[in-house]
């Protein structure tokens, strides 16, 4: 039986969006997706199918608190103002749609689900984002935010996240950066 999901419990980050609007649609995203998964708690999703000993909710709240003291620092040292609630909105929601598209397996772990199968990771979740009225500016940072997407982040708070995303992966041993030679125009 599946347990009664509680995300702003899980995600206490939900709760610094100031816009009220923005805060539902992301809690209505996290709340679409757990219904459609196969999960039966939100705390046994993985951060992966590679790092399935770590769980979700920890990596998702770090790069949520990396993002925001990287948006402080360019602020600080810089003057450069970032839209936190599109931030926090886009670091909230970056990985919801590892809901769907990861499946348990009997005896713990994880596989890719049909959906993982088929769909570039975020892009469902990007889906249900823009179905649910997030801005396109958010759900542009959601489905850019990893390396498997088709497109480099385009904006300051695409790369930010882009960014901590991965560094968050490194320390916990999920590291899939590679250098390769570069061209750039």
């Amino acid at each position: 039986m599946k347990k009664h999901l509680d995300i702003v419990k899980a995600l206490p980050e939900i709760e610094l969006i100031k816009d009220t609007k923005l805060r539902e649609q992301t809690i209505k995203v996290w709340e679409r997706l757990f219904a459609e998964s196969k999960w039966e708690n939100i705390m046994d999703l993985p951060c992966s199918t590679h790092k399935t000993d770590y769980p979700h909710i920890t990596h998702n709240r770090s790069v949520v608190k990396m993002a925001l003291q990287v948006a402080d620092i360019l602020e600080e040292v810089h003057g450069v103002l970032v839209n936190r609630d599109y931030l926090l909105a886009a670091a909230l929601l970056q990985d919801a749609s590892k809901l769907v598209e990861y499946e348990p397996v009997s005896g713990g772990g994880c596989q890719l689900s049909d959906i993982g199968k088929k769909f570039v990771h975020s892009y469902y979740g990007g889906h249900v984002a823009l179905d649910e009225g997030v801005p396109n500016d958010v759900v542009q940072t959601i489905v850019t935010h990893s390396p498997d997407a088709p497109v480099f982040p385009q904006t300051l708070i695409t790369k930010i996240l882009f960014y901590v995303d991965q560094i968050d992966m490194a320390a916990i041993g999920g590291d899939r950066w590679k250098k390769a030679i570069s061209i750039y125009r």
